[in-house]
């Protein structure tokens, strides 16, 4: 066995890899209770820091994906369409990269015109503070930073339950702006 095959990330790109290709679309909607969602602090792809938390009073799509997620490839032109449909109504998407390089993730995007704000974790730790078990999964966030509805995989049949979750989560009107709303971020054990 090679020092590369023993590396647990490698290990767990592989076991994302394998759920990748077998997880059909489901959702886990209406999540209750409500969750404060786990801090997001991450790079973008041009270097400048993204704050989950910066976001406050805004609809927030996180989605965990790979460019090797054969799924990932039809989901993320697709939250480029419920970007531009919503962004103006106060809806934004977060495209979290799992475990690639920027050259990867650029050479990806070199091929696409997609208008999504993709963010850089090149060891998984987002993943594990939002609990994600297969690729892509998304979250929705409302404006109050609570963690609402989990996708999990992606089919265009989900499309409608993205639309009806998201114009609901829009229709809200958030709580206090002074209110603590997000989750202490934790490390890993």
């Amino acid at each position: 066995m090679t020092a590369m095959s023993r590396d647990p990330r490698v290990l767990m790109l592989w076991a994302l890899a394998a759920l990748c290709t077998v997880a059909a679309p489901r959702t886990i909607a209406a999540q209750e209770p409500a969750t404060l969602a786990p801090s997001l602090a991450l790079l973008d792809r041009s270097g400048k820091a993204v704050r989950l938390e910066g976001l406050r009073g805004r609809v927030v799509l996180v989605d965990f994906w790979a460019t090797w997620c054969v799924p990932c490839r039809v989901s993320l032109p697709a939250y480029d369409g419920l970007l531009r449909r919503y962004q103006r109504q106060g809806f934004e998407v977060l495209a979290v990269n799992i475990g690639e390089t920027r050259a990867q993730v650029d050479a990806y995007f070199k091929e696409r015109e997609l208008g999504l704000r993709v963010l850089m974790d090149p060891k998984g730790g987002s993943s594990r503070s939002f609990k994600v078990r297969a690729l892509p999964t998304s979250v929705l966030v409302d404006k109050d930073g609570y963690i609402r509805s989990t996708f999990v995989g992606f089919g265009e049949g989900t499309l409608p339950s993205y639309h009806q979750q998201i114009q609901m989560l829009l229709a809200e009107t958030p709580a206090d702006p002074e209110t603590p709303i997000f989750a202490p971020a934790t490390s890993p054990r």
